[in-house]
């Protein structure tokens, strides 16, 4: 519930620092925090754990730092070098790992398409597929476990050098995917997910300096889908709920992993006996898949039945993070 604002470069010189502060939006203060174990600016980061980990920057010198910060103890701990040296680069957290991306070393012409990954279990970073454009002063957000990457500078192949490539990274699969361009390429930028919509202001239209007042969304493919529906609105004790429509589709290009999980709860406790149909599991759902599999007999409802509202519900899970990646809920009675 608090915004940190670390590091930076101030003035025309571009002189970088190690400055921390927390903004406190219910009392309406900004207050100095513990400064970062080196000055530097351009840098990206992401937070794992409720602790919030720094990568690159500027000067030449910052390029491959990466610290960690805790922001309960108010300290900082140096950690081994990111590989690629880098600024202007991009950041996610994905699985409780931390994934840095593009970026450029020294001036604009050193752009990179390096994708790496630090796991603080090893304390050790990976080298991953590379982005299919190199690019800097790129913005990157996270939405729902893939790391989506917009914009930046040092394109030879534009009069503005500028670029418009939107690219999305699924960490499950090791893969990049190409998006839809941005309306208006931008460098210098930042992004911040809501939900499953990327929101990117700001930027500069032309490589080098420059300012803008573009605000753009992207709105995030929801490729994946449950739907239960019951055919009746109320029940009495004993009978047997029947979904008339349970349906899953997968409108994306890849293959994706998912769990299944399909739950009903009553009004009250405990819950009222179940017979599950065997509608729950781990399975892949290849690419374009959309089918029905109803009706289903799906949960017998027996014994003593609380009357109230009950939620009969599916969802699709990750099946090593279960971080929610689809759901549907549907109500029925007892009277």
């Amino acid at each position: 519930g608090k915004l940190y604002v670390i590091g930076g470069l101030t003035g025309m010189r571009f002189a970088p620092v190690n400055t921390v502060f927390v903004y406190d939006p219910r009392a309406d203060r900004w207050s100095p925090k513990a400064a970062m174990p080196a000055a530097r600016g351009a840098l990206a980061v992401a937070v794992i754990d409720g602790k919030i980990y720094a990568a690159g920057g500027s000067p030449a010198a910052r390029e491959q730092d990466f610290a960690v910060y805790d922001p309960e103890r108010d300290t900082w701990t140096s950690l081994p070098p990111m590989p690629t040296p880098r600024n202007h680069l991009a950041a996610g957290a994905m699985n409780g790992k931390f994934y840095a991306v593009g970026g450029r070393s020294g001036g604009i012409g050193g752009i990179t398409d390096a994708l790496e990954v630090y796991d603080p279990a090893t304390n050790t970073w990976t080298a991953k597929t590379p982005m299919p454009t190199a690019r800097g002063g790129i913005a990157g957000a996270v939405v729902k476990d893939c790391l989506y990457v917009f914009g930046g500078e040092g394109n030879p192949n534009h009069p503005t050098g500028v670029f418009a490539q939107s690219e999305v990274y699924n960490p499950q699969t090791d893969t990049w995917q190409g998006l839809p361009p941005m309306p208006t390429p931008r460098h210098g930028i930042g992004a911040a997910a809501i939900a499953d919509r990327i929101y990117i202001p700001g930027g500069a239209e032309v490589q080098g300096f420059g300012v803008s007042a573009v605000h753009e969304a992207f709105q995030v493919e929801k490729t994946l889908n449950c739907t239960l529906q019951t055919s009746q609105t109320d029940y009495a004790p004993g009978e047997t709920v029947i979904v008339s429509t349970f349906r899953l589709a997968n409108g994306g290009t890849t293959p994706v992993p998912v769990e299944l999980k399909v739950w009903l709860e009553p009004p009250t406790s405990p819950p009222v006996s179940l017979v599950n149909r065997g509608a729950e599991g781990t399975l892949s759902l290849p690419a374009g898949f959309d089918r029905d599999f109803a009706p289903i007999p799906l949960f017998q409802v027996t014994g003593e039945t609380p009357p109230g509202t009950y939620a009969l519900g599916c969802r699709l899970l990750h099946p090593v993070t279960g971080s929610l990646l689809a759901d549907n809920l549907t109500q029925f009675m007892v009277p």
